[in-house]
């Protein structure tokens, strides 16, 4: 019982966050990757890529918002989330007010039309040294998008924040402190997500919209 009543406040803190972000974006989406810091397992069974293209081409709305907080997960199917992308007239914003870890990174400078990151929200670079072929041309291609800039932060061996993040890549990314109402809801929403992972003591957690929470 305790369980689906700690689901059901994360589910309508969820809300709250989705109608925070159409105020913004009318009539947009949010899509939320969420995993337990806690847990020692990595979501490596299942491939962050593959899972985002297959829900984005079900969801009928243009304007997207991606909620990520998530640590592991596997790189394999990154090309075809570009793939998507180049062929889509999809909007896609990314918020990662906490921390972008080295997949979520990569997923984010593939995917995203706008980042939005605090200034202290912690950014691992991508871990690009034993990616195959086809990974090194996807990224040489949005590596040509980016900039110059750019390259700097895929060889950086530290982590950055987010303040440094938005001088590397300017414009495309913004600052959560611009939009606090935005900032407020998207860390508490987190947290709400994360205690329901470390109190059941599931790895994993992907929120699709009002009615479906699924934990992976």
């Amino acid at each position: 019982m305790l369980g689906l009543l700690r689901q059901g406040m994360a589910l309508a803190r969820y809300i709250e966050y989705l109608e925070t972000l159409k105020s913004h974006v009318p009539g947009s989406h949010l899509i939320a990757f969420v995993t337990n810091p806690s847990s020692p397992a990595p979501i490596s069974d299942v491939s962050f890529a593959t899972l985002l293209v297959r829900k984005l081409s079900a969801i009928p709305q243009r304007e997207i918002w991606i909620h990520l907080a998530a640590f592991g997960g596997e790189l394999s199917a990154v090309a075809s989330l570009r793939a998507f992308k180049m062929g889509s007239n999809k909007r896609i914003r990314v918020i990662a007010p906490t921390r972008l870890g080295a997949t979520a990174t990569l997923l984010s400078l593939s995917v995203a039309d706008e980042i939005y990151v605090a200034s202290s929200t912690i950014v691992d670079p991508p871990r690009i040294n034993h990616l195959d072929e086809s990974l090194s041309k996807t990224i040489a291609l949005w590596m040509e998008e980016w900039g110059d800039i750019a390259e700097e932060f895929l060889k950086a061996n530290l982590p950055i924040n987010g303040k440094h993040l938005k001088e590397l890549l300017g414009e495309n990314v913004k600052t959560l402190e611009e939009y606090p109402d935005v900032f407020r809801e998207s860390v508490m929403f987190e947290k709400e997500a994360q205690d329901v992972l470390f109190r059941e003591r599931k790895s994993g957690l992907l929120i699709l919209d009002r009615k479906e929470m699924f934990f992976l």
